[in-house]
C-alpha cells in the first residue's frame, strides 16, 4: 500500500501526518520540501523522527504560509524496493536491493529518519552510486537510532499500487531553478518527490533540493547544487 500527502507547515518544529488507512506494517517514509511558488530553496532538512502504523512525525525549521511537506508512505509494493537501513558510521553506506531491479541506473529517493530525535539532521543523505542490485548513500549522519529511508524503482514505472506515477533522473548542470516535463500530463496535479544523486563523487551535497511548482504537465525545483556529475532523482505520484 502507498499513501501520499501534502501537509501545510506554518510553524517550526514537528508536523504529524495521520494516515487515512492504517498500514499492516510500519511503512517507509519519503519526504520532500515543497515551497510553493517560491524561488528559494529551504534551509532545514526535513527529518522523520517517528513512524507507526497510523502516523509519522517530521521535523524541520522550515515554515511559511506557502510551505508544504510532501510525504510518501509505503509498505509493500512489487514495483519498488523500499526500506530503512541503520547508518551508524559517518561516510558511505551500501544498501542492497533484493530482488535486483532491471534498470542499470534506477531511480532512488532517500530520506533521513532519526528515530526519537527532537531535531533534524545536519547533513543531506546523497546517493553516490547506483546499479540494479545496490546503491550507496553518503552523509555525515550516523547514530544507533539513525536510519536512511529509501525507495528504488526502475525507470519508466507507471503505477505504484493503484496510483498513477512517473519517475526519472535529470542532470542538473546549472544552479537555481530547473523545470521537468512529465512524459504525459496527469489527470490531477501529482505529489512530487526529489532526491540528490552526486554520481561517484563520494560526497554529499550542501543544498536541499526544493520543489517550487507542480502542474499536471511539469514541475520545477531549485537549489544551488549543480555539476556534470550531479543528478536529481524524481517521482511524481497521483492520488488514487
Amino acid at each position: 500500500m502507498i499513501q501520499v500527502y501534502e501537509q501545510l507547515k506554518t510553524s517550526q518544529g514537528n508536523v504529524t501526518i495521520k494516515f487515512s488507512t492504517p498500514f499492516t506494517n510500519k511503512p517507509t517514509i519519503i519526504v520532500s520540501p515543497y515551497f510553493k511558488d517560491s524561488q528559494s530553496q529551504v534551509g532545514s532538512i526535513p527529518t522523520v523522527t517517528a513512524v507507526s502504523k497510523t502516523e509519522c512525525v517530521i521535523t524541520s525549521a522550515n515554515a511559511a504560509s506557502n510551505y508544504y511537506v510532501s510525504v510518501l508512505a509505503i509498505d509493500q509494493e512489487s514495483a519498488v524496493r523500499a526500506g530503512s537501513i541503520n547508518k551508524t558510521a559517518s561516510g558511505e553506506l551500501q544498501i542492497g536491493l533484493s530482488p535486483a531491479l532491471s534498470s542499470s541506473d534506477p531511480m532512488i529517493l532517500v530520506t533521513s529518519f532519526w528515530n526519537g530525535a527532537t531535531g533534524g539532521v545536519g547533513s543531506i543523505d546523497t546517493v553516490d552510486d547506483a546499479v540494479a542490485s545496490e546503491f550507496s548513500v553518503v552523509s555525515a549522519n550516523a547514530a544507533s537510532n539513525y536510519f536512511t529511508n529509501y525507495i528504488a524503482s526502475d525507470l519508466g514505472m507507471k503505477t505504484i499500487g493503484v496510483n498513477n506515477c512517473q519517475n526519472g533522473i535529470v542532470n542538473k548542470i546549472g544552479q537555481g531553478k530547473m523545470r521537468v516535463y512529465f512524459n504525459l500530463p496527469f489527470s490531477a496535479v501529482p505529489k512530487v518527490f526529489v532526491s540528490p544523486w552526486y554520481n561517484d563523487q563520494n560526497s554529499g551535497v550542501a543544498n536541499i533540493e526544493t520543489v517550487t511548482k507542480i502542474t499536471r504537465d511539469y514541475f520545477e525545483f531549485t537549489s544551488s547544487n549543480a555539476g556534470l556529475h550531479y543528478f536529481v532523482n524524481w517521482l511524481a505520484v497521483e492520488e488514487a
